[in-house]
This record gives structure tokens, sequence and C-alpha cells, in this order.
């Protein structure tokens, strides 16, 4: 993502969609093994709409990550791309869960992430790169001290993007041969220092991480 978000007044938003931190998924759910490397590491695990996305294997694929400001506050960004189709996992830079994680791949040198779509069975695509924390991402660990007055923020403004279908304006391809994004979908990392006390979380997917 690379444009800034400026929330406004907010007053009808009451669901989001969300993103959790988990482990990895059961293995059932993998047609084969995953490797030794993947399976203790903390993945953050997004819940999305399949219509909007293709899990067709052979579809080019990139994961990425870095980082958007939403209103007065900065947002960590996670992606999956998978043709012309984007995922999105937002966490906010103030939320030191967020760095745990980001801390453990960093010593693994591997980052984690799954989508989870609903159906009958629920369908789950895992994929993971390399990872590191470089300085200007580091700057940004200094926001955790600073969680209490930001967090709100945070929350009102992903929402206010969601309401609003900001998020494909936001985002930008990283497959040369799909220049022009079909959908984007973007979900917010919910954890115990998220607080979503005026927002409704949308749950209903069946399975759970």
């Amino acid at each position: 993502m690379q444009t800034d978000f400026e929330s406004g007044p907010l007053t009808t938003v009451k669901q989001v969609p969300f993103g959790c931190i988990s482990g990895v998924p059961p293995a059932e759910v993998f047609a084969e093994p995953l490797p030794e490397v993947l399976r203790d590491l903390p993945v953050l695990t997004g819940f999305f709409d399949l219509d909007r996305f293709d899990l067709t294997p052979e579809l080019a694929r990139h994961v990425g990550w870095g980082t958007v400001r939403l209103g007065g506050t900065m947002a960590l960004t996670f992606r999956l791309q998978a043709g012309a189709n984007v995922l999105y996992w937002l966490a906010h830079a103030a939320d030191f869960r967020i760095w745990e994680v980001m801390d453990k791949w960093a010593a693994a040198g591997t980052m984690v992430l799954v989508a989870g779509f609903q159906g009958h069975p629920p369908r789950v695509e895992l994929r993971a790169r390399d990872f590191h924390l470089p300085p200007q991402i580091e700057e940004l660990r200094a926001m955790t001290t600073r969680a209490d007055e930001l967090t709100e923020e945070f929350v009102t403004a992903f929402a206010a993007a969601h309401h609003w279908k900001a998020f494909k304006n936001m985002a930008s391809t990283d497959i040369a041969a799909y220049p022009n994004l079909r959908h984007v979908q973007a979900c917010m990392v919910v954890t115990p220092e998220t607080r979503l006390d005026d927002y409704l979380v949308d749950a209903s997917f069946s399975w759970k991480p």
C-alpha cells in the first residue's frame, strides 16, 4: 500500500473483517505435509470472501509486507496477491503482540500468512516468505508506548477505509502480468490489545484457528 488514508467522522460502520494471531491450521486441511520450520511459527490468519479471490494453484502469487498511514497512526501491512486479486492483513504498529510475532518471524527468517475462506468444507491457503526487520520498520516499535492513545484511531480509520472501499485505491500490484487489480480485500488483525467496544467483529467463519 502506498497511499495514506485520513479517517473522517464515522457513525455507521459496525462490522469489519477480522484477522488474528494463531498457530498453523490443522494438518488435515493441507494436501501435503508442511515444512518443519513453519509448524512452530506464529501465523497471521485472516478471513476473506472466496468469491473475490482465486485459489487456482497455477496462478502467479506474491507475498509482501510494508506500512501505511491510517488516520493519525500507522498500520503494518501484510499481503497476498494471486493473479489480479489481493488480500491484506492490517495490524496496528502500536500493538506489542504484533511485534512479538514479527520478532519470532525475524529469528526464523520466515513469515507466515493464512487466508481462510468459508465453505463446505472451509478452504485455507497458507503462504510463507523470507522475513527480516529493517531499521525503518524497527523505528515504528516505539509506537507501542502510545498504544492507549492510538488504538481507537487505528480501529476507527480501518473501519472507515473498509466502509468507503478505500483499500482498493490504496493498493498496487506486485505482479507485472496483472497491472490492474480486480478485487482487494483487507482484514484488521485483532488482538487483546485492540479495543473493539464499538465494533462488531464478523466472526461467522466456521473454522477456528
